[in-house]
């Protein structure tokens, strides 16, 4: 299963196909009569020449379609109507219904991780799934916290002369052995550093991360290569995004 971000991109009209947490192979999808929730509505202000659009909170069970496991997860979030324009001065538009999730639970398997990845590495990875809705920040430091696992795995010392090592001095002597993932690598954890300062995160930032992950650990304890050109893009766009946000704490 590759790693698919359209699949996470809020707000959506319609629940996307969620890979199940469960069997890791079936696709969850609401059950009938689901997501509940009282209505938003809304109006055209015509002085401010905008739609404003009032916010309801929404809940969804879905469940797997696998017959051979049906896991149930739960959704919470936030539901508001968006215009979209039938024409360019828009004389005319139709409104859509949107969903925001904020909280599921169990969170979906957003990319697969190899069987024979160890558990040190897994459960930071599966907790940056869950925190992904909630609190992005935290799920990149989830993934901040794997890096380190993953450079225990790779026999990279945690210590020197008695000192803690920095994961920077570690990811150092790392490069010596994958020069291409290094740069990877650095560029996850110097975006946890900048979230550490501005205290928050976006959904892109998250996603940008497991992509890289993904590509590290397939290379790791899964299919070499397979998914090298996904990983040098989600690097470029966070090399990017830290660019910007160091430019904004000068």
């Amino acid at each position: 299963m590759s790693f698919d971000p359209s699949l996470y991109q809020r707000p959506f009209k319609q629940f996307p196909a969620w890979i199940c947490p469960g069997c890791g192979e079936g696709r969850v999808r609401p059950l009938k009569g689901w997501p509940r929730g009282r209505s938003p509505t809304g109006q055209w202000d015509e002085l401010e020449y905008e739609y404003t659009s009032k916010q309801e909170r929404f809940v969804a069970l879905m469940a797997c379609r696998n017959s051979d496991c049906k896991r149930a997860i739960a959704v919470i979030g936030t539901t508001w109507l968006i215009p979209v324009a039938l024409d360019e001065l828009w004389s005319a538009y139709d409104v859509h219904q949107f969903f925001f999730p904020r909280f599921i639970d169990p969170a979906p398997q957003m990319f697969a991780i190899p069987s024979c990845c160890p558990e040190s590495i897994r459960m930071p990875v599966q907790s940056a799934f869950q925190l992904f809705w909630c609190d992005p920040a935290a799920a990149v430091a989830k993934i901040r916290t794997s890096l380190e696992r993953f450079m225990d795995e790779k026999r990279i010392p945690a210590q020197q002369g008695g000192r803690r090592m920095s994961l920077h001095q570690r990811l150092t002597i790392y490069e010596s052995t994958d020069v291409e993932g290094f740069g990877l690598l650095r560029e996850v954890k110097e975006l946890g550093n900048l979230l550490v300062h501005e205290r928050s995160g976006t959904d892109e930032d998250v996603l940008n991360s497991l992509r890289i992950l993904d590509h590290i650990l397939d290379t790791s304890f899964g299919h070499p290569r397979s998914k090298r050109e996904l990983a040098m893009e989600a690097a470029i766009a966070i090399k990017t995004r830290r660019m910007r946000g160091q430019n904004r704490n000068a």
